[in-house]
């Protein structure tokens, strides 16, 4: 059995690191050299031309034949999704259609999903409300390469005007969302493996301890959290009603009202997958 890793930054050293001491050759991709899998002893390392090479990862499928797929970064995800028919002669995955993949990366279309079975989201303005709110990208991962940010905070009109345009100008729609308030640590993750019959193979529930930068930032210190029946009956209602299959992490945000928020869903193994592994042997 061998695993191909798409991506070797720190999610895909905690890929590399769950599998390869239980036996699995695991073989990590990446257009970096200097990527942080690349140093590690436990995978074979294997550098492409470019991001995102699907031309190239079909040259590997003699070598590889029916490896099992791990992206750890949107534009793979795009990159299988579109390129699904040709690759599943290959390799193993749960490859989503473009449309199933669109209709959980567009933030737009996640959340009109996510009203349509009852679950909640943060509002969203067409103009600056009367209170400070943030400006996020529909596609957040092309978006943080640019901005180094996740979204931008615009405390008046004249910062909700100047972002919006700025992000225009860079090539990127986006939406105006309430700022849902509360501590880091009623940010909650809820990671899972949905097979094909739609039933969860694995589930696990973390939550944020830290984060940075603070408040719209990446996990930096997180811990596995107690059963928390309502995250995973919101988490299994919204996938399902995606048609979804395969490992995703679904984010919500825990408000003042005690009402769960969904953030975003990622589609593929996240940054705390590790942890996951370690929780649930």
């Amino acid at each position: 059995m061998t695993a191909i890793v798409l991506g070797g930054s720190t999610t895909g050293l905690g890929v590399v690191r769950s599998l390869a001491p239980e036996g699995i050759h695991t073989v990590v991709i990446d257009s970096n050299p200097r990527t942080t899998c690349f140093y590690s002893k436990q995978c074979e390392a294997i550098e492409s031309p470019v991001e995102t090479d699907v031309g190239f990862l079909l040259s590997l499928a003699r070598r590889f034949k029916d490896a099992v797929l791990f992206p750890t970064t949107d534009a793979w995800c795009r990159a299988l999704a579109k390129h699904r028919d040709e690759l599943g002669k290959h390799f193993l995955y749960d490859f989503l259609s473009e449309k199933q993949l669109d209709r959980i990366m567009d933030r737009r279309k996640l959340y009109k999903a996510a009203k349509d079975v009852g679950v909640a989201v943060p509002k969203t303005y067409k103009k600056m409300p009367d209170r400070p709110c943030i400006i996020k990208p529909i596609d957040s991962a092309r978006f943080y390469e640019v901005f180094y940010s996740k979204g931008f905070i615009a405390e008046d009109k004249e910062g909700f005007e100047r972002y919006t345009k700025e992000a225009k100008d860079a090539g990127f729609d986006t939406v105006a969302q309430e700022i849902i308030a509360g501590p880091e640590t009623n940010l909650y993750t809820f990671g899972s493996y949905i097979d094909k019959e739609k039933h969860p193979a694995v589930q696990f529930i973390g939550k944020k301890l830290r984060q940075y930068p603070p408040n719209f930032g990446t996990c930096t210190l997180g811990m596995q959290t107690e059963y928390y029946p309502e995250l995973q009956k919101q988490s299994f209602k919204l996938l399902k009603h995606l048609g979804y299959s395969g490992a995703s992490q679904v984010e919500f945000k825990r408000g003042r009202d005690g009402v769960l928020y969904l953030m975003e869903i990622n589609p593929r193994l996240w940054l705390q997958s590790r942890l996951g592994c370690w929780c649930c042997p």
